[in-house]
């Protein structure tokens, strides 16, 4: 594997940095940097190149015109380097994750989800070292690059109407089905879901770092939570349905077209004209874990882009749209209440934690959970009793399996 590539600013080879200097954790390439990268490691010219808001990695879409063996006309990837950490101590989930992406495709998913692209070494994968000159500090990065899928993001529509959240919940709930027949590699995704502070097997965790002070008022609430998972559903976690999941499909990884005449765009209930899923992307976070901690990963971002508009309810067609094709057990939907409360604390009080620790120009990016008011929904949650948030969630997909 290559790792003698040094990029420094704005485009020159540098030597080798000072293994004693602090490493830099989230990538920091420009434009450009990205088009010398995409040239030297994959042979192919880029036609232009624009970076995508990410956490705490960074990525780059890109087009290439006829060049490195690209087809005639302009074909478009995403470039991606992960955060120095995941890059030294996560290679093997990486490795995993490339098998499941192959099986998607062969799936006969082509088009839907990112496909990985070999490298001129016939490798998916490679890390790489980055010199940044004005402070003379460097990060290691793994490096890889997917097909880019069309569509529009999701997290751009407003309002999500329930038509709209029925169809996101049926794309994650199909996303699952395919991936219980994964059979390959999933040893180092098990591993990650057992330590890894973002996954919600270990959300349990989060409670060591609920004490900082900026949390003061929020301590009481989160720490309730955290408890309540502890006690009333990792318990549970034998008997609750598991495989490998995407972890992080939120509204900004999941991808919406305009329905067309053919029958497999067309919305199964409601208005015809609501947009359909095209895409689901960003599987850099997947992990082994339960089915029902996916849900919740997806359901509370889609509550807090309802937040303004009944998102207890928001939730219930999300969850409809699901279950018409992956059922859930009675241990499953006792836990999914809790579950999904868990995720809101777990996912604000790590993008706080995760913000004070870039020091290095933190992106103000992180913390837009906590800004589009994830802690008002999880208080409207919470302080609605769960066999009453249950109610209305049954009263929803009663409704949709009457039709």
């Amino acid at each position: 594997m290559d790792t003698n590539l040094y990029l420094g600013l704005p485009e020159t080879i540098e030597s080798l940095p000072d293994s004693n200097e602090q490493l830099i954790i989230k990538p920091f390439l420009t434009d450009s940097m990205a088009g010398e990268l995409l040239k030297k490691l994959y042979g192919m010219e880029a036609s232009h190149t624009k970076e995508l808001p990410s956490f705490c990695d960074q990525n780059f879409h890109v087009g290439v015109t006829g060049a490195g063996g690209a087809e005639d006309g302009v074909r478009e990837f995403v470039l991606r380097l992960s955060n120095t950490n995941d890059s030294l101590h996560q290679r093997g989930c990486y490795d995993d994750i490339i098998g499941v992406l192959r099986y998607l495709q062969q799936a006969g998913a082509l088009g839907m989800y990112p496909a990985p692209v070999m490298n001129l070494q016939g490798e998916y994968l490679s890390l790489q070292t980055f010199y940044r000159t004005k402070d003379k500090t460097h990060g290691v990065f793994l490096v890889m690059l997917v097909t880019f899928i069309q569509g529009g993001i999701l997290s751009e529509v407003a309002p999500l109407s329930n038509q709209l959240l029925y169809n996101v919940g049926k794309a994650l709930g199909r996303l699952n089905a395919t991936l219980m027949g994964y059979k390959g590699a999933t040893s180092n995704l098990k591993a990650r879901a057992a330590d890894n502070r973002f996954c919600m097997t270990s959300a349990g965790n989060v409670k060591q770092y609920v004490c900082r002070e900026a949390l003061q008022s929020r301590r009481n609430l989160a720490n309730t939570i955290l408890d309540r998972f502890i006690k009333d559903v990792k318990p549970l976690e034998y008997d609750m349905q598991k495989g490998v999941i995407h972890a992080d499909a939120n509204r900004a990884n999941i991808l919406i077209s305009e329905p067309t005449n053919h029958s497999d765009a067309i919305p199964d209930i409601g208005q015809s004209r609501s947009p359909v899923i095209s895409g689901i992307i960003d599987f850099n976070d997947m992990s082994y874990e339960c089915l029902v901690y996916d849900i919740a990963g997806s359901v509370v971002d889609m509550m807090v882009g309802r937040k303004d508009d009944q998102p207890l309810e928001g939730a219930g067609h999300f969850l409809a749209g699901f279950t018409s094709v992956v059922p859930l057990s009675p241990t499953e939907w006792n836990s999914l209440y809790v579950s999904i409360a868990t995720r809101f604390v777990q996912l604000l009080i790590m993008s706080y934690d995760e913000y004070c620790q870039q020091i290095d120009q933190p992106d103000e990016y992180i913390l837009r959970f906590v800004h589009a008011g994830g802690w008002d929904v999880l208080r409207e949650l919470w302080e609605t009793p769960q066999q009453q948030v249950e109610a209305i969630w049954e009263r929803i997909i009663q409704v949709y399996n009457n039709n």
